[in-house]
């Protein structure tokens, strides 16, 4: 469920997360303990768009099932998204930039930053998003 009114947005979802060694691997390799790695997660995010070229958002998460049961409950989300106001080829490349960093009781609340910057192409598009050329 997505919202959005005037320079602010947010959303709120239900999603599911598993992941386990791959089943050739674990055949092969008969020691290996099987660790099934699921969860449901209820996530909500906010977003307030300051300015035309500098958008915020902050968000939080909530796992309502884990496996194992051991797996911490809840993480957070915040960033950044910049926008340049200058332009080129004729406002079709504007250079954009973000940071992203989140904190989560699962890694004990260790910090994992993401930060891109890079072009979007206005006029190109897949679907209704637009293509962009980022460096991580």
């Amino acid at each position: 469920m997505a919202y959005r009114s005037g320079r602010l947005s947010g959303f709120l979802c239900l999603h599911h997360q598993s992941s386990h060694l791959g089943d050739e691997f674990l055949l092969a390799n008969q020691r290996v303990q099987r660790i099934n790695l699921s969860y449901e997660e209820v996530d909500m995010k906010l977003a307030y768009e300051a300015f035309n070229w500098l958008r915020l958002y902050v968000g939080s998460g909530y796992l309502v099932h884990g496996a194992p049961s051991t797996v911490g409950a809840i993480g957070t989300q915040w960033g950044i998204e910049l926008t340049s106001p200058v332009t080129f080829l004729g406002g079709s490349i504007t250079p954009i930039g973000y940071a992203d960093f989140q904190s989560n009781e699962r890694s004990q609340w260790a910090m994992a930053q993401s930060l891109m910057a890079g072009l979007r192409f206005e006029n190109a598009r897949i679907g209704n998003r637009q293509l962009q050329l980022l460096v991580h």
